[in-house]
């Protein structure tokens, strides 16, 4: 991957949000499942 500059694209910025999200719910689904 070509990076020009230090900055992010929002691409990018908006990968890791998703990824972010995503492992976030997957966590709470985990504790609720682990709970009942």
């Amino acid at each position: 991957m070509a990076v020009s500059g230090d900055t992010i694209t929002v691409k990018e910025a908006g990968l890791v949000l998703v990824i972010g999200v995503i492992l976030w719910i997957y966590g709470i689904i985990l504790t609720k499942v682990s709970n009942s």
